[in-house]
Parts: structure tokens; sequence; C-alpha cells
């Protein structure tokens, strides 16, 4: 299946303009993009972790973050997500810090083996992945990668527009 940008149809409008053909694309890419990189990630991270405690890993990867922001960016709740963490916790994959600069607010970062443990998963899962794309003609996995950074790109700056609006960073690290 071939999507085009012009055949991406909003209800309210039979012709849409290019954002919008864009977003609606976005929309439709991703899901299938997140079911692949689920494929992945369960026949990698190794038995004693969950799928969603496995993407906690990978925001903390990223950065040291509160329960609160890790709830609202995995779509779970606060109750979820501290079970999520306490399960990490007892694992010694995380663990939870007091924010110096206020004692009320408590964020959670990866252990040494939480690291060690992300990085073997994504590594494996890069490279069974990588051993998928071998499938595809070579054009296009090269188009892949060029409309991969562009996406990258994009979102990394739409985020960082949203981050400074919503977000508080004043984790002491």
């Amino acid at each position: 299946m071939k999507l085009e940008l012009k055949k991406i149809k909003t209800p309210r409008a039979q012709n849409v303009d290019l954002h919008e053909s864009v977003a609606g694309l976005f929309i439709k890419v991703v899901p299938q993009a997140m079911r692949v990189f689920r494929e992945e990630m369960r026949t990698h991270r190794g038995g004693d972790i969950s799928v969603p405690q496995f993407r906690v890993l990978a925001q903390l990867w990223l950065e040291p973050a509160s329960n609160k922001d890790l709830a609202s960016r995995l779509g779970v709740s606060g109750a979820a997500m501290t079970r999520m963490v306490d399960a990490l916790v007892n694992e010694d994959l995380v663990t939870r810090h007091l924010n110096k600069k206020d004692r009320r607010s408590i964020f959670i970062r990866l252990t040494k083996k939480g690291q060690t443990h992300f990085e073997k998963v994504r590594e494996a899962a890069i490279l069974s992945l990588a051993e998928r794309l071998r499938d595809l003609d070579s054009s296009i996995v090269h188009q892949m990668g060029e409309g991969l950074g562009l996406v990258f790109n994009a979102l990394s700056k739409l985020q960082v527009s949203n981050f400074r609006m919503t977000s508080d960073s004043s984790f002491d690290r």
C-alpha cells in the first residue's frame, strides 16, 4: 500500500492543505511503526520486565523525569506509573531521587544496571530490525532513513517548543 499526501482527507473537507495531509499521514504511520517497535521490544527485552516498563527505561535513558512526567509521556495514570517504577526499583533498574531545588518532588533515573539493560535490548532490537530491513530494496531503505531523519528533526523542534511551554525542567541532575 503506497501512501500519498493528496489521498489523505479529513472528514470536514475534500481538499486539505499540505499541513493537514502530513498530519493525517503521520497519524496513519505512527501506529504501524509502534507495532513494529513493540514486536522488536517483546522479542529482545528479556522476560523480567514488561513492554510498558521498557518504555519507561527508554524515557529515562533520554533524561531523568518525575513520575507525573513519565505517566503523561506514556499515557498512563500516575498510579499505574508508580507500580511500574516500583517494579523497576525492585529490579535495581531505576532509582528515585529528591529534587534538590524542590524537596517535594522526586525524580527517577536509570541505575547503571538499568542503563546497561536498556542499551543491550536497544542494540539487539536495532540489529534485528536492520536484518528485517534487508528484505527491502536499498533505495527504499535509503529514502526511509532520509525521511525518518526529517521526521525526527521536525518532532524535536515541536517537542522543544511544547516543552518550553508546559514542562517543569527544574530537575537538578
